[in-house]
């Protein structure tokens, strides 16, 4: 499975996978990878956006969980 993210601006998408490769993030019991795309751009489909959610979900409750911010 695979969830691709488009940031708003290239300093943002460095610092979440430089964020995230020092602490990766789980779901449950996997490990998930956080790495630059060869994209330039998204195409989204509806499947696209439910994997959005799911990641922004899961982040959210880290937030909360951990009190990050």
């Amino acid at each position: 499975m695979q969830a691709l993210l488009e940031m708003s601006d290239l300093e943002s998408a460095e610092a979440m996978v430089r964020y995230y490769s020092e602490r990766p993030p789980r779901l449950g019991s996997f490990t998930l990878v956080v790495q630059f795309s060869n994209y330039d751009e998204l195409k989204t489909e509806p499947t696209a956006v439910v994997y959005i959610f799911i990641i922004e979900s899961y982040n959210k409750y880290r937030e909360e969980k951990y009190k990050m911010k």
